[in-house]
């Protein structure tokens, strides 16, 4: 594999009710990788051969390993509170791409989540604010969000689209670049999320209190758009859905949305919703081409592939349920 680069590092900060990307497709789809929770280890599972292993990188990643996503070069790239690291699976070498904002400093930040561009190879990570981090420049530059969406659970579809999470509801986006002259005495930043709501899915489960309700997880395939819908307060088992991708995100809607300080919704109502199971999901990921979805059901650990989104097939992964347990 070539050496990764990563050209823009943003951080989404403020973040309520969080939910980590905690699953990645290799390169290959044949693997998937997981986060094993509270350690600086990976559970890989292996779905040609039908089993998994645990995959130990505390000799060089010394912090519980928070989020996972996948590189164009092939790198796993793990996010811990303080660093983000890649994972090469090909060579079983694990090296420190970059620190977290602030670090060594009097205010450090702490990485939650991250999740990459396949278009742009921007990664996207959830910290203690908005910050850009670019190669060239090689500073950290803040990112406004004028709608105060604090949005969490990042995922970019094969397009470049930015999906995320905000109370519940579902939203498409965009980071865009102010082009508009000013001093850095100005404290204005020069990054802007720019998005507008895509699916209003909290009122799905509640019509009140929407932020203990809604999604709280989500995937993007090729024609779908799956996720995990939890219930009021957070209790019960919750639902696994999915629902076709309509229309892209209109930037120029976008933008008008973010001149007038609006959050416009694209999708008031979804005409159709598939119920694929009151069960509680886990490891909810889709591979880079769209064409596979895989997540698992707890606390039984039962596994799921989906081929191009067609009907889910429970597979059998040898030592999978027990890697989980511990």
């Amino acid at each position: 594999m070539k050496p990764v680069f990563l050209s823009i590092f943003l951080l989404v900060c403020g973040l309520r009710l969080a939910t980590a990307a905690d699953s990645t497709f290799s390169q290959d789809n044949q693997h998937v990788f997981i986060v094993s929770k509270g350690k600086p280890a990976l559970i890989d599972v292996d779905l040609q051969k039908k089993e998994s292993k645990l995959i130990d990188l505390s000799k060089t990643v010394k912090l519980p390993i928070n989020s996972v996503t996948l590189s164009n070069a092939g790198y796993v790239l793990c996010a811990t509170e303080k660093a983000i690291w890649a994972y090469d699976p090909a060579k079983g070498k694990c090296i420190k791409v970059c620190s977290a904002p602030g670090q060594g400093t009097d205010e450090p930040s702490s990485i939650s989540d991250i999740a990459y561009n396949p278009k742009s190879e921007e990664v996207l990570a959830v910290c203690g604010g908005l910050y850009c981090r670019t190669k060239k420049q090689g500073k950290w530059e803040r990112v406004g969000d004028r709608y105060e969406t604090y949005p969490r659970h990042p995922v970019f579809a094969e397009n470049g689209t930015l999906f995320c999470i905000s109370e519940g509801d579902l939203w498409a986006a965009s980071i865009e670049r102010d082009v508009t002259p000013h001093s850095d005495d100005d404290c204005v930043p020069d990054l802007w999320f720019v998005g507008s709501r895509y699916a209003a899915l909290s009122f799905q489960v509640i019509n009140s209190n929407f932020s203990s309700a809604g999604l709280s997880a989500m995937a993007v395939s090729r024609g779908m758009i799956y996720g995990y819908l939890t219930p009021m307060n957070g209790t019960g088992w919750g639902s696994i859905i999915r629902f076709k991708r309509g229309v892209s995100l209109d930037k120029n809607k976008a933008a008008e949305a973010a001149d007038d300080g609006d959050s416009r919704t694209i999708f008031d109502s979804l005409e159709e919703i598939a119920d694929l199971g009151r069960e509680q999901c886990s490891f909810l990921c889709t591979s880079r081409d769209g064409h596979l979805t895989f997540y698992t059901l707890r606390p039984s650990g039962e596994v799921f592939l989906v081929e191009n989104d067609s009907k889910p097939t429970p597979i059998e992964i040898r030592g999978f349920a027990n890697l989980v347990k511990r």
